[in-house]
């Protein structure tokens, strides 16, 4: 039962990586950039780009964005 409902877990991880994946193909040239930096992986990278969006003007300078 227990094996199942890990199986379970993993087909639903999968699937929320796919339909995440999916939506921000737009974005993919961005999500690459941030998962250069070392430290961040894709998830990190989606996330950023959730919460700051990439419109970068609203922050004048590299300090603002990193505050």
């Amino acid at each position: 039962m227990q094996l199942g409902h890990l199986q379970e877990l993993q087909d639903n991880l999968r699937e929320v990586e796919e339909e995440t994946q999916s939506n921000f193909s737009q974005f993919e040239g961005n999500i690459h950039l941030l998962d250069s930096i070392p430290g961040l992986g894709t998830t990190a990278a989606y996330s950023i780009l959730v919460e700051i969006g990439q419109d970068m003007s609203t922050f004048p300078m590299a300090q603002h964005i990193c505050a």
